[in-house]
Order: structure tokens, then C-alpha cells, then sequence
């Protein structure tokens, strides 16, 4: 979550929206839930 700011990819410019409006936690929490949902498939 530190390094997505840098970055110009969807997922990272997901994660920086979420960080933005629900906080760092929850946005971690957002995205470890985006990368178990996408690995389950």
C-alpha cells in the first residue's frame, strides 16, 4: 500500500481510491480480499 501512489496501474489506482475515501486499513484489508478472490478463481 506505501508504493501504490507511484504507480499508474488499475489495481494500484484502485487501491489508492479506497485508501482515499475508507482509509489505509481498509484499504488493505480491500485488497487482500481483491488478490484472495482473484487467486480462488
Amino acid at each position: 500500500m506505501t508504493r501504490t501512489a507511484q504507480k499508474l496501474d488499475q489495481k494500484s489506482r484502485w487501491a489508492e481510491s479506497v485508501k482515499r475515501y475508507k482509509g489505509w486499513n481498509k484499504a488493505a484489508v480491500a485488497l487482500a480480499n481483491k488478490h484472495a478472490s482473484i487467486s480462488m478463481n
